[in-house]
């Protein structure tokens, strides 16, 4: 009897120590997939993920390495199959109900340039339920928050998008891209001003640019309602704070073109209001900050994609010139 438990023993050891080995040899496999991927090789890191998952199959890494490479191809319904796969393995990360809405995304969008509208709706709602799991694991992570609202946005569903947004600035109100700006701001600011609710947007910009001073993306999303509104004067502000932070931060005037050619729309149109208010001094200042702000779009605008906008640049300038010459004569 002794010796039967003792066969039975060491056989419950090798066995554990076998499927040990598997799973050690898996995780290596799929370490290795992981740095093929990252550089490119996804054929070749496609192969490690399976082989990992054949020697080991419960290796949710490995499936997860799968769908990432079923992502790249745009089989965005293998890559489904496999997180799914990969969230039943282990239901408490966060990364694979978040990488499924991602992969439910990219699905919506395909159905969506191929005008199948209800269908990229429905799969933009999955996209948003998928990353609801993944907030519940991992609340305080804002890119989850921030790629729900988009979902919900897409959906339709824009209510739920206002509060994905607000969760996302709230689980981190510094969170910026790799563009560099609180896009959880912008966006939600942007939102509010398409449905006409001008005053949240112009809070929620203005909480954005005071929680991340230096955001030139606030500052010029900011100036664009407030043109939108007529508040030139403070859309101008905002522009030229824009253009500040850009070339101090970025030395870069490609970045600041926006906020130059917005800065001359604006002093344009205060020019325009103040010649109407019979205030010609002042308009005549405004059109010299108009002209200017214009001439630095101009001298920037180099690109062959910017040339319709610089063409009517140039046109305002003009005006502005022959306008400048007349006051030079009246005042």
């Amino acid at each position: 009897m002794r010796a039967m438990f003792g066969r039975m023993a060491v056989l419950v050891f090798l066995v554990t120590a076998g499927c040990n080995y598997a799973e050690v040899e898996s995780n290596t496999l799929v370490e290795k997939g992981m740095k093929l991927y990252a550089s490119k090789s996804i054929d070749k890191a496609m192969a490690e993920f399976q082989k990992a998952a054949q020697v080991f199959p419960n290796n949710a890494r490995a499936l997860y390495g799968m769908a990432l490479v079923d992502m790249d191809y745009h089989d965005y319904k293998q890559a489904m199959i496999h997180l799914q796969g990969a969230a039943g393995l282990d239901p408490q990360d966060p990364v694979y109900p978040f990488t499924l809405g991602m992969a439910h995304r990219g699905q919506a969008d395909k159905l969506y340039e191929s005008n199948d509208i209800d269908g990229s709706i429905g799969e933009y709602a999955a996209c948003a339920h998928s990353m609801e799991q993944a907030a519940k694991l991992d609340p305080y992570d804002p890119a989850v928050h921030l790629e729900m609202a988009r979902c919900d946005v897409r959906a339709e569903r824009y209510g739920d998008a206002v509060d994905a947004y607000q969760d996302a600035i709230k689980a981190d109100p510094f969170f910026r891209s790799s563009f560099g700006t609180t896009e959880h701001y912008k966006e939600l600011g942007e939102l509010y001003a398409h449905f006409g609710f001008y005053d949240q947007a112009l809070r929620i910009l203005r909480n954005g640019i005071l929680n991340n001073t230096g955001d030139s993306v606030l500052e010029m999303t900011l100036a664009d309602i407030l043109m939108e509104q007529g508040e030139y004067l403070e859309a101008a502000a905002h522009y030229e704070q824009a253009s500040k932070t850009v070339d101090l931060r970025e030395e870069s005037k490609l970045r600041a073109l926006p906020a130059y050619l917005g800065a001359g729309k604006a002093f344009y149109a205060l020019a325009r209001h103040s010649q109407r208010e019979g205030q010609h001094k002042l308009a005549r200042d405004q059109y010299i900050a108009a002209r200017d702000w214009l001439m630095q779009y101009i001298e920037s605008a180099i690109t062959e994609e910017l040339k319709l906008h610089r063409a009517t640049a140039v046109q305002h300038v003009k005006e502005i010139e022959d306008l400048l010459s007349e006051y030079s004569e009246t005042i």
